[in-house]
């Protein structure tokens, strides 16, 4: 059954990528065959999904949500100075689940791996990086509790009192 509105085709961060940014990590799958072309090279690359691309843009779009919800999860608020580099990071998510899930040949899982390790590699950056941007530690603060206690009361420290 459709979803009366449909499906939200952006996610809902300001500083997710576009399709074409994400084409930039892997532009060989935004190669579009001509129908005339008889060699490879009369080929285009459009440097963006779309729906002659594989994946489909609307499958890309679903993949920078997905990867920018994973991102906050991970981040929870993001400083606003580190914005482009979760952008990076979105990017290198979303390009290895591309080669991950549409293989064109025996290479695609060797990319789709290196990919994904340099992005858990900038993703840890960048928990680090936020949480020095916006001073707060492990457990969201970095106040230290104080405790406070009465004075001892010396009458129960002489022996001769018991």
């Amino acid at each position: 059954m459709p979803i009366p509105a449909g499906p939200s085709p952006s996610p809902s961060v300001e500083w997710a990528p576009t399709r074409a940014q994400v084409a930039d990590y892997v532009p060989w799958r935004t190669l579009t065959r001509a129908e005339s072309s008889i060699v490879e090279s009369d080929d285009d690359y459009e440097a963006t999904f779309s729906t002659t691309t594989r994946p489909p843009g609307d499958a890309v779009d679903r993949l920078i949500g997905n990867a920018a919800a994973r991102i906050l999860a991970r981040v929870g608020t993001l400083a606003e100075s580190l914005q482009d580099a979760a952008r990076t990071v979105c990017c290198l998510l979303v390009g290895s689940w591309i080669e991950r899930s549409w293989p064109e040949d025996q290479d695609s899982q060797t990319r789709a791996d290196a990919l994904a390790k340099e992005a858990e590699l900038l993703l840890d950056e960048l928990v680090e990086a936020n949480e020095a941007t916006s001073g707060t530690g492990e457990y969201g603060l970095d106040i230290a509790p104080v405790w406070s206690f009465p004075l001892p009361d010396c009458r129960w420290d002489d022996a001769s009192r018991w």
